[in-house]
């Protein structure tokens, strides 16, 4: 555990405007300037791969910089302390904090790590691998049940693993995708805030560069925790579909590469216009 000060991310806000450009600026100027201005808060040490703040204490952040390693601040980026994750020799890509009780925290590089004091100590609780198949590795993905701690879902590449004790142990759910396009990798998973039994996919082709479009795997949707999946891309022009997520209100959206934003609102669906609108 190290004290640290340095560059690594920038915070936005009234704050970050330096005085200098504040004397030569109009009230009105002022507060356009500060919803754009950034400035740098930290930490050192190159690449940041995640990062993810406390939800009702926003001002403790946490960044994951190199290799194995995760940097806390508790006072916005002031200060900052460094934690190595025991045996990481890759990148940690994903940082997840359960909603519920947020003094834990999931971190995943190749292998997925938990801390229970708030990022204090960390434990691998999962090895996934060592290797890249296919050419770049796809950044891992964690979901937590909104409503159920224990219910943990982390996406890795091709495979898809499901805890239903907090970490504790592990199952494979993703053997109904063996069979598809082996150039898509997982790239966003979720649980569905309304029903704990709803778990969806998306699989994008990103890390191969491959740009798959039409052609990819998209979205699929599992009723029973992971026992059966099925695809639910019908209207999806894109199917490589970089981000997801799913709503209280039921709608999902996802973010496909080069094809924009859709939205799913089963009990209240639109007409297709034929038209997009740009603002």
């Amino acid at each position: 555990m190290r004290r640290l000060t340095g560059i690594g991310f920038w915070a936005v806000g009234a704050a970050c405007v330096p005085p200098f450009l504040v004397a030569a600026l109009s009230v009105a100027d002022t507060r356009e300037v500060a919803r754009h201005w950034w400035e740098p808060i930290g930490p050192p040490g190159g690449s940041v791969w995640a990062l993810a703040s406390h939800p009702s204490q926003p001002w403790r952040v946490f960044a994951a910089v190199g290799k194995g390693g995760v940097f806390i601040s508790r006072d916005g980026g002031e200060t900052w302390l460094e934690f190595e994750l025991p045996g990481a020799r890759w990148p940690v890509e994903a940082i997840k904090f359960d909603p519920l009780d947020p003094s834990t925290i999931y971190a995943a590089a190749k292998s997925l790590y938990r801390s229970h004091d708030g990022g204090l100590s960390w434990t691998e609780v999962r090895f996934f691998s060592d290797n890249t198949p296919g050419g770049w590795s796809a950044q891992p993905v964690i979901a937590i049940d909104p409503n159920d701690s224990d219910t943990v879902i982390v996406g890795f590449e091709h495979r898809l693993h499901l805890s239903r004790d907090g970490g504790d142990n592990w199952s494979r759910i993703d053997e109904r995708f063996m069979d598809l396009d082996p150039r898509m990798k997982i790239g966003s998973v979720a649980v569905d805030p309304n029903n704990s039994l709803r778990f969806y996919v998306a699989h994008n082709s990103y890390s191969t560069g491959d740009r798959l479009g039409p052609d990819g795997n998209g979205v699929w949707v599992s009723p029973d925790r992971g026992s059966h999946w099925e695809p639910m891309n019908s209207g999806l022009a894109v199917r490589d579909v970089l981000s997801l997520w799913v709503g209280l209100d039921g709608s999902i959206g996802v973010g496909s590469d080069g094809g924009g934003v859709d939205v799913h609102t089963p009990r209240f669906p639109r007409r297709p216009t034929g038209r997009r609108t740009v603002r």
